[in-house]
């Protein structure tokens, strides 16, 4: 994030899967409800290097735990992308890759909660998304190979 205007945010994110990288600069809109401790952050980016773009929502929701002493946030993120990074999104692997961004944003919020700086390798640099692209490649390898385990053991 680089700028936070009232309501409006503005950003940049780069991402290399494989031989296509992108760097997009976005602008957010944060809708709250206060009332109801919710609110929607609807967004979307344009790719620098080339053609790709972006849209995203994400619906977030707060709850007290723990007495109040603690916060849960759950949200919801929903995206759209277009242009050449939009041909991976055929593919499963763009949902578990999704999956590991939101976990890092998750992170990556919990530390700014508690007073810490985002984690550093993830505020400056590009998405390692070859090394996440591995793991993912690796982990649908793994429950695939479970699955035909447990059909054996059957």
């Amino acid at each position: 994030m680089s700028g936070l205007h009232g309501d409006r945010l503005q950003g940049q994110l780069a991402v290399k899967l494989g031989p296509i990288a992108a760097a997009f600069n976005g602008e957010a809109r944060v809708i709250r409800d206060e009332a109801m401790q919710r609110g929607v952050i609807v967004g979307a980016g344009r790719d620098r290097l080339g053609a790709s773009r972006a849209s995203a929502e994400l619906e977030y929701r707060l709850s007290a735990e723990q007495g109040g002493a603690a916060t849960r946030i759950d949200f919801t993120l929903r995206a759209l992308l277009l242009g050449p990074l939009a041909q991976f999104g055929r593919s499963a692997i763009v949902s578990d890759l999704a999956a590991r961004i939101s976990d890092m944003f998750a992170r990556n919020l919990e530390r700014q909660l508690a007073g810490l700086p985002p984690a550093a390798d993830q505020s400056m640099r590009a998405l390692a998304a070859g090394s996440l692209l591995a793991v993912v490649i690796v982990g649908r390898m793994k429950r695939a190979l479970a699955r035909l385990l447990d059909r054996f053991r059957r």
